[in-house]
C-alpha cells in the first residue's frame, strides 16, 4: 500500500511538471529567460528576482541552487535577520520537513535536529546526530558544539537526504551548512537592535572591507539578553533569561587572482538561565499506580501526581513551583583556515578546522518544588579536522576528489542527586544510615536515594577518501556518480560512583571510592569492548535533464550511515555499556526545478523514499531505581514524502515564499520492549509541515517605503514522545503522546528608506499565543514527566541600518 501511494505521488508530481514545461514556453520570452544574471547573494544584498537565484556550494563548487540536482533550501542572511531567527533551532521556522528541539530546557542548549523524520533519540554529547552541521565547511562532531547564535551569515543551506559522498558520516538525514559573511571589495557596515517583551534585547552587527589591495577584514558580533518568559513561584524569579555574547572575525587574503586564503576566528559565552520544564504527574492519587490519563496519552494538565504527591494544577505553562534555578555555562572557540588555489582547470581547496567547547548545565530535572531528581551536566569537547579536495572542470566533466581526517575528544562529567526529599524519612528505616543514603539493590522496591557521578571519555579518529563526478554526456543530460570510503575508530571509557560520605559507604560494605562500575577503554575486565572500528562505503548516483533553460528534472539514489558508538548515560552494569552499531539509509529521489513567468516564479519539488535500517533506538528502563538510558539497534523503517518550495514575485512590490513538506515515517518489522511497532509513526515526524512568508513593499514617498509582512508556519498533529509499559493484563503496550495541529503566525511592519540604508520595524512573534508542547522526557521512577512548551506571544520593535 505504501508503494502504491508513493507511485501516485511520483506520477502526480512528474505529470504536473510536464504540464508546466509544456505550457510555459508560450508564456515566456525564451531569449529573456536564457539571459541569467545570477549573482552571489549576501546577507544584505539586494533581493534576487526569486530566491532561487542564490548561489550555493552544496556540491563543493559554486552553482545556482536551481542547477543542483538535489533538494536544497537556501536561506539568505537577510531572511534570517528579518524572521527574528537567532538560534540554530530557529532554522526550522524557515523550511518544511525540518524539526529542531532543545535537549535541556528553553534557549539553545544542545538542539536535536530532525530532517524528513530522521533524527536523534539520544541527548548525550558523545552521540552525533544524523544531520551533519557545518560552519564554513567544518563539520561539528558533537551536539554540544551546536549551541551558538545565528549572526552575520551570508546564507544557510539545508540539504535534505543523505549526503554520504561529499559530506560523509552522520548525514543520513541531511546536512546544514552555515556560511559566514566575508569582507567585500568596499567598506560595508550593518547592524540591528531588537527589543521585545519580557525584557529581551538582541544586538548584532558587523563591519568590514579592504585593508589593502590584497587583504580584507570583517568583524561581527552579537548579544542576546533577557527574555525570560517563565516565572518560578517558589524562588520568585524568572526563568529563561538569556546572557549570550559572540564575536567573529574573517580575514581574507588574495595575493593573486589564483590564490585565496580565509582565516576565521570566532568565540562566544553563554551565562543564561535555562527555561523551566513544566511538571506532569504520572501517578494516580488513590492507587499510587500509573494514572489513567497518562496511560491514554495525556500528560499536560492530567490531574496526576508524582511520587511526592505533587501536581502542578494551575494549567499555566509559563509558571511553576521550582526549588532550583537552571543555568547554562557555555564557552566556545573555533578557528578555520581555508585556502583555495586555482591551477589551470583545477582548483585545490584546503579546509582546516579547530573547535573547543566547555559547558555546564544545572538542570531543574524534576520540575517541582521537591528534591526528587537534580542533575548537573558538564561536558568538554575538542576537535580538529583537515579536508583537502581537488576540483577539476573539464568542460563536460566536473570532478571532485579529496580526503578528510578528523580527531575529536568528548568528555562528560554528570552528577545525579536522587530522592533527596525522602532521605530524612528513609533514615528511620532499620538498616538505613542516618543520612538516608540508600544504595541500589538494598530495598526490595528498587529505591535508590543517593548522589552519584557518571563520567566518560570518548576519543574518535575518522578518515575518509571520496570522489564525485558530474558528466554532461549529451546537451542537457548529466550523469552523477560519487563514492566515499570512511573508517572511524572510537575509544570509550566510563565510570559510575556514589558521591557519599566514606563512613556511609563503609556501612554498606561499599569501597571508599564509591565505585559502582569502571569500564576501561580496553573493556577486557568486564568483557565489554571499549574500542570499536567502523568502516563504510557510501555512494550516490543520479541522472538529470534540462529540457529548456531554467528547468531541471532529476532522478537520484544515495546512501548514508550514522556512526555507531557507546552509551554516554549513567551506567550501572556492563550490559548497559554495550556499543551500538551504525544506522544505514538508502534514499531514492525524483525532483524538478522550474522557473516560470520570466523567472518571477520558481518551483522546486521532489519526492523521496527511504529504506532505513538498524535504527539506534533510545529506551528508558529502570535499573536500581534510576531511569537509565539504553541505546540499541532494534528497528527498521520506511520513510517517504514530498518537499516543495515556491518563490513568487508578483511585480516589484509583492513577493511570497512557501515551503511545504509531506511525510510518512513508520517502523516496519520492528519489536521493542515486547511491543510490535510495525506501522507506528516516528516521533518528530509530522505528516504535513509548511513555512511561508508574504511581503508587500509599498512606496509612500520618493524616499520611504512601508512593508507589511506575514510569516507563518503550520504543523499537523505530531508525536513528541513514546513510552513503553504494561497494561492491567501485564501485556506490553506503548503509549504515545502528541501535540495537535497548530499555526504560528509572525506579522511585521517595516518602515525603510528607499535605499534600505535604515529601517524601523514593529513585530509580533506567535501573535495568536499558541502554546504547543514541543517535547517531553518521561521519568517513571519519580512518577513525573518534563514538558517543554513553545514560547508565548511577544511584541517588539527593531531598528537596523546598513551602508
Amino acid at each position: 500500500m505504501r508503494k502504491v501511494r508513493l507511485a501516485k505521488l511520483v506520477t502526480v508530481s512528474i505529470s504536473a511538471v510536464g504540464f508546466t514545461l509544456a505550457n510555459s514556453a508560450a508564456a515566456q520570452d525564451i531569449s529573456a529567460v536564457t539571459q541569467q544574471n545570477t549573482a552571489k547573494v549576501s546577507g544584505q544584498a539586494a533581493e534576487p528576482e526569486v530566491s532561487g537565484d542564490i548561489i550555493v556550494t552544496a556540491q563543493r563548487r559554486e552553482q545556482s541552487v536551481n542547477k543542483v540536482a538535489a533538494t536544497i533550501s537556501a536561506i539568505t542572511g537577510d531572511t534570517i535577520q528579518r524572521s527574528g531567527a537567532f538560534d540554530t533551532k530557529d532554522i526550522a521556522k524557515l523550511t518544511a520537513n525540518v524539526v529542531i528541539e532543545n535537549s535541556y530546557g528553553s534557549g539553545n542548549a544542545n538542539p536535536n535536529v530532525t530532517i524528513r523524520g530522521v533524527g536523534l533519540s539520544d541527548f548525550n554529547d558523545n552521540n552525533a546526530g544524523p544531520v551533519g552541521f557545518y560552519v564554513d565547511d567544518v563539520y561539528l562532531t558533537s551536539p554540544a558544539l551546536l549551541s551558538f547564535g545565528l549572526f552575520d551569515l551570508d546564507r544557510v543551506e539545508v540539504l535534505k537526504g543523505p549526503q554520504g559522498t561529499l559530506y560523509g558520516r552522520n548525514t543520513t538525514a541531511g546536512a546544514i551548512n552555515l556560511i559566514s559573511r566575508k569582507p567585500g571589495k568596499q567598506f560595508e557596515a550593518d547592524g540591528q537592535i531588537s527589543v521585545e517583551e519580557y525584557g529581551r534585547v538582541t544586538l548584532q552587527g558587523g563591519a568590514g572591507g579592504p585593508i589593502s589591495d590584497t587583504l580584507g577584514l570583517r568583524v561581527a558580533g552579537t548579544t542576546d539578553q533577557g527574555g525570560g518568559f517563565q516565572y518560578n513561584r517558589t524562588l520568585k524569579s524568572d526563568g529563561g533569561d538569556r546572557k549570550y555574547w559572540a564575536l567573529r572575525s574573517v580575514m581574507a587574503w588574495a595575493p593573486t587572482d589564483k590564490l585565496n586564503v580565509e582565516a576565521i576566528v570566532q568565540g562566544g559565552k553563554d551565562r543564561s538561565n535555562l527555561g523551566y520544564y513544566q511538571h506532569a504527574g504520572l501517578l494516580d492519587t488513590t492507587t499510587g499506580g500509573p494514572c489513567t490519563p497518562f496511560l491514554r496519552g495525556k500528560l499536560a494538565n492530567n490531574g496526576c501526581v508524582d511520587v511526592a504527591g505533587y501536581s502542578d494544577s494551575d494549567k499555566d505553562p509559563l509558571d511553576g513551583d521550582y526549588n532550583r534555578l537552571p543555568r547554562s555555562r557555555y564557552d566556545d572557540f573555533g578557528a578555520t583556515l581555508r585556502g583555495e588555489a586555482k591551477l589551470g582547470r583545477a582548483t585545490l581547496t584546503s579546509v582546516t578546522g579547530y573547535q573547543w567547547v566547555k559547558s555546564a548545565r544545572i538542570d531543574e530535572t524534576d520540575a517541582s518544588p521537591n528534591r526528587l531528581l537534580e542533575v548537573d551536566f558538564r561536558a568538554r569537547v575538542e576537535q580538529f579536522s583537515q579536508e583537502l579536495r581537488l576540483g577539476l572542470d573539464l568542460n563536460s566533466l566536473n570532478l571532485v576528489v579529496g580526503g578528510y581526517v578528523g580527531i575529536d575528544t568528548v568528555q562528560g562529567n554528570n552528577d545525579y542527586d536522587t530522592l533527596r526529599e525522602f532521605r530524612p524519612s528513609l533514615a528511620t528505616i532499620p538498616g538505613i544510615v542516618a543520612s538516608g543514603f540508600v544504595p541500589a539493590g538494598l530495598l526490595p522496591d528498587g529505591t535508590i536515594a543517593a548522589r552519584l557521578n557518571s563520567s566518560y571519555r570518548q576519543r574518535t579518529f575518522a578518515a575518509a577518501m571520496f570522489a564525485d563526478a558530474v558528466w554532461e554526456f549529451s546537451p542537457g543530460w548529466k550523469a552523477h556518480l560519487g563514492a566515499r570510503t570512511t573508517i572511524e575508530k572510537k575509544q570509550f571509557s566510563s565510570r559510575t560512583s556514589y558521591l557519599e560520605e566514606p563512613s556511609d559507604l563503609a556501612a554498606y560494605g561499599l569501597p571508599p571510592t564509591g565505585l559502582i562500575l569502571d569500564l576501561p577503554s580496553d573493556g577486557r575486565e568486564l568483557g565489554v569492548p571499549g574500542k570499536r572500528v567502523y568502516d563504510k562505503v557510501t555512494w550516490a548516483a543520479g541522472l538529470s535533464y534540462e529540457p529548456r533553460a531554467n528547468a531541471l528534472l532529476y532522478l537520484s539514489a544515495a546512501s548514508g550511515f550514522k556512526s555507531g558508538g557507546f552509551n554516554g548515560s549513567i551506567l550501572f552494569s556492563p550490559e548497559e555499556a554495550n556499543p551500538y552499531d551504525p544506522e544505514n539509509l538508502t534514499a531514492y529521489e525524483a525532483g524538478a526545478k522550474v522557473s516560470l513567468f520570466n523567472r518571477r516564479a520558481q518551483i522546486n519539488t521532489s519526492v523521496f523514499y527511504y529504506d532505513y535500517s538498524n535504527l539506534q533506538v533510545f529506551d528508558v528502563v529502570n535499573r536500581g531505581g534510576v531511569d537509565t538510558q539504553i541505546l540499541t539497534n532494534a528497528a527498521n523503517a520506511r520513510v517517504y514524502g514530498l518537499d516543495a518550495d515556491l518563490s513568487w514575485r508578483l511585480g516589484s512590490r509583492l513577493s511570497a515564499n512557501v515551503s511545504v513538506g509531506l511525510l510518512s515515517a513508520e517502523y516496519v518489522d520492528s519489536t521493542l520492549n515486547g511491543v510490535d511497532l510495525d506501522g507506528q509513526r516516528f516521533t518528530n515526524a509530522p505528516r504535513f509541515t509548511m513555512a511561508g512568508t508574504v511581503r508587500y513593499r509599498l512606496p509612500i514617498s520618493s524616499s520611504l517605503s512601508l512593508t507589511p509582512e506575514i510569516a507563518a508556519r503550520y504543523k499537523t498533529r505530531d508525536l513528541y514522545d513514546r513510552y513503553f509499559t504494561v497494561n492491567q493484563s501485564n501485556t506490553p503496550i506503548d503509549v504515545t503522546f502528541s501535540q495537535k495541529a497548530f499555526w504560528i503566525v509572525d506579522p511585521t511592519l517595516t518602515l525603510a528608506s528607499a535605499s534600505d540604508r535604515w529601517r524601523v520595524s514593529v513585530f509580533a512573534r506567535n501573535v495568536f499565543d499558541v502554546r504547543p508542547v514541543n517535547s517531553s522526557t518521561i521519568l517513571s521512577s519519580f512518577g513525573l514527566a518534563e514538558l517543554l512548551y513553545g514560547a508565548p506571544r511577544r511584541y517588539g520593535a527593531s531598528v537596523g541600518f546598513n551602508f
